[in-house]
């Protein structure tokens, strides 16, 4: 650096000598020639320091350059490895939440099912199997058809399985590995694992047959006799109701009897109401081996019975309860004491469709 300085002012020094040279009315040619020899050898001199300083710079870019190469590489690397950890948490990430999502399909109370859109079954947790009743691995190899009750399957026009109408919640009936039949309230969505996999269809089912069978027992008891099990008065009004309805082909007539029993108090109160209570129950035992398909018994209440005889005039029931009353008449043997022969009143009256109402 202090020698270029010196060039420097050594060529500074040069110039000013040379105008003064230059300046004289008659110029040394001497003077000049020794200017023009220290200015050859001052150019020669710089000329090498030029020459240095073109090397060193192309040592600095060819430095530059490695260096500039060195961190793109280490940048390169450090993108890469920041990928590579980046990856590796997501799959991290998925792993656990399809492992808790795999715990918690398996673990579930509900009973959870997988279906491809041609109804096979992909996986079912356990508690699915238990509710149909299969063996984990026998239920993965079912399909919808072997599942879901055929009248809750719904199709298209092509014979496909019409998955919007089945993706609709509500309650339906399922097959059991044994052939029985339950019912499930039905939950079932579309899912798309990603674009290289299929979709899929999860179907939630919790069983609600306990549900649907006190639903059943419930109804039962509100049309019939908690004693006899022959339908009540209200069931009897509702059946007799639907038999006037005007009629759809060519008129009916029926006969509706009304059963007294007699002396059944005095019954009551010498063997005790268990007694009397047996004694209904073998009277409605015994009528109701008599009657043909398509007729009825029911209870109205206390001693009092109704019977309905189906497609029946007057004259054919006529015979009909004769009937009745002598089988009736064999004698019945209880706990209590002495065996009871059974009687009772008839009243008939002829009922045909389209009639006003009941009591007409």
């Amino acid at each position: 650096m202090e020698t270029h300085r010196r060039d420097l002012l050594q060529l500074s020094t040069l110039a000013d000598r040379a105008a003064s040279v230059q300046a004289a009315s008659r110029p040394d040619p001497r003077a000049l020639q020794a200017l023009r020899d220290e200015l050859h050898l001052l150019d020669g001199r710089m000329r090498g320091d030029t020459a240095q300083f073109q090397a060193l710079l192309v040592r600095c870019a060819r430095l530059l350059h490695d260096v500039m190469v060195v961190c793109s590489l280490a940048t390169l690397l450090l993108v890469l490895i920041t990928c590579v950890l980046a990856m590796r948490r997501i799959r991290n990430y998925l792993l656990s939440h399809e492992g808790r999502f795999r715990t918690a399909f398996q673990q579930a109370a509900l009973g959870m099912v997988k279906f491809d859109l041609r109804g096979r079954v992909l996986d079912a947790n356990a508690a699915m199997a238990n509710i149909l009743r299969y063996r984990p691995e026998e239920l993965q190899a079912c399909t919808l058809a072997e599942v879901l009750h055929p009248d809750h399957i719904a199709l298209d026009s092509r014979g496909l399985i019409d998955w919007p109408t089945l993706l609709q919640s509500g309650e339906r009936r399922l097959l059991r590995a044994d052939g029985g039949v339950m019912w499930g309230r039905w939950s079932a969505s579309l899912v798309e694992p990603g674009p290289e996999d299929p979709t899929l269809v999860l179907a939630v089912i919790e069983d609600v047959s306990h549900a649907h069978e006190l639903a059943d027992e419930v109804a039962f008891h509100a049309r019939h006799d908690a004693l006899t099990g022959l339908i009540n008065r209200r069931e009897i009004e509702r059946r007799l109701l639907r038999l006037i309805e005007p009629p759809q082909s060519p008129q009916l007539c029926h006969a509706l009897c009304f059963v007294d029993l007699d002396h059944f108090k005095l019954v009551n109160d010498t063997f005790g109401h268990a007694v009397g209570d047996k004694f209904l129950c073998h009277f409605a035992d015994v009528i109701t081996m008599q009657l043909r398909p398509g007729d009825w018994l029911g209870r109205l209440g206390g001693d009092e019975f109704a019977i309905l005889l189906a497609n029946t005039d007057l004259a054919q029931a006529q015979t009909l309860l004769e009937r009745m009353h002598a089988v009736l008449g064999q004698p019945w043997s209880h706990q209590g004491g002495r065996p009871l022969t059974p009687s009772c009143s008839f009243g008939v009256v002829e009922i045909r469709q389209g009639a006003s109402d009941v009591n007409a």
